[in-house]
């Protein structure tokens, strides 16, 4: 099933901001800098981190109802 473009485009960021925060070890401003290339207009939302888990990377794709997130979830 091909993915569209929305869907490919969360994934990308994804990866780009997953990669930088394991090169950098700074998952926090890995995604104030990933958010602010993607979207230089807008603010980032602030960066929530889970007690005793800092240093681990911790996002949510936020796609739209319908906007096939078992498809994005489920292995190719």
């Amino acid at each position: 099933m091909e993915l569209k473009d929305f869907q490919r485009t969360a994934l990308d960021t994804l990866a780009v901001y997953l990669e930088r925060a394991r090169m950098s070890g700074d998952p926090e401003q890995s995604f104030i800098r990933t958010l602010r290339e993607r979207k230089p207009d807008e603010l980032p939302p602030p960066y929530r981190t889970i007690a005793k888990l800092e240093g681990v990377p911790n996002v949510c794709l936020r796609l739209p109802t319908g906007g096939g997130k078992t498809l994005l979830a489920a292995p190719p």
